[in-house]
Parts: structure tokens; C-alpha cells; sequence
């Protein structure tokens, strides 16, 4: 599996290898250097396809094959992920929610105050790879903000 660098340019075959792989989650944008970011691309499902595809996000049409497709490189924008509190049951810590250090990568219960040290907010990924069961916490969704 890639570990993908929003900072970072990939060539086109790397994208492709992405795609077929499911390694990009749907709505991921992409954008090349011969385009404007005015002409960006989307994943997403394709009904009748085994991988992803690339739509153009102005269109919606399936990306068309065209050399400056293969010839420049591309940079990738990952979607938003949801973010959500861990609340403690109230009969085991009244209005507590699970925070981590990340000095001393501990998990504690405490307030809703995210600082630098400390993190309050838990993506689903990080939610799923935890080294404890998770499910007796109330899963609350951060609003934006």
C-alpha cells in the first residue's frame, strides 16, 4: 500500500497503480501540471469496473485517454475525513471523553480540549486501529469548524 504525500507529485503510472489497487478513497482529487487546477479530476466508483475511476469533476465523463495525462505529474488532494469525539459512559466517567498523548502515547479520559500534546478528535481509521475495543464509547461526529 502507498503512503500518499499530498505534497508530494506522482507520474501518472503511480496513479493508475493507485486506482487499481483502491488506494485513493473516493472523491480524492487529482490534478496535473499541464492543467489548471481549474480541470481536476475525481475517484470514484464506476458501476461494471473492478478499480476506481477518474472522473473530470466539471464534466463528470470518465478521464479521456490523452498524453498529457501520461506525460506530467500529478498531485493528489485526499478528501476530508469525518472526525469524531470518544465519549466515556456516563456510568463508568460522567462527561469524559478519550484523549491521546503523543508524547507519551497514552489514552486517558479528560475534557474536550484538543492542545498541541493532546488529541480529542479521532478519525475512523484511527478509530479501527486503537489497541482496544472502542465500541462501548459514544461516537460523537465533530462538527466543521
Amino acid at each position: 500500500m502507498t503512503k500518499i504525500d499530498e505534497s508530494k507529485q506522482y507520474k501518472f503510472s503511480e496513479i493508475i497503480a493507485m486506482l487499481e489497487n483502491s488506494e485513493l478513497p473516493e472523491g480524492t482529487e487529482l490534478t496535473n501540471a499541464y492543467y489548471s487546477a481549474n480541470h481536476v479530476y475525481v475517484v470514484s466508483k464506476l458501476v461494471g469496473f473492478d478499480s476506481d475511476c477518474m472522473f473530470d469533476k466539471r464534466s463528470s465523463s470518465v478521464a479521456g485517454m490523452d498524453i498529457r495525462l501520461i506525460s506530467y505529474l500529478w498531485s493528489i488532494k485526499l478528501p476530508k475525513e469525518d472526525k469524531f469525539y470518544l465519549k466515556a459512559p456516563v456510568l463508568f466517567a460522567r462527561g469524559l471523553y478519550l484523549n491521546y498523548n503523543k508524547q507519551t502515547h497514552a489514552y486517558f479520559l479528560d475534557s474536550l480540549t484538543q492542545t498541541e500534546g493532546h488529541q480529542t478528535k479521532f478519525t475512523k481509521k484511527e478509530i479501527d486501529s486503537m489497541p482496544f475495543d472502542t465500541n462501548f464509547f459514544e461516537k460523537i461526529k465533530v462538527e466543521d469548524e
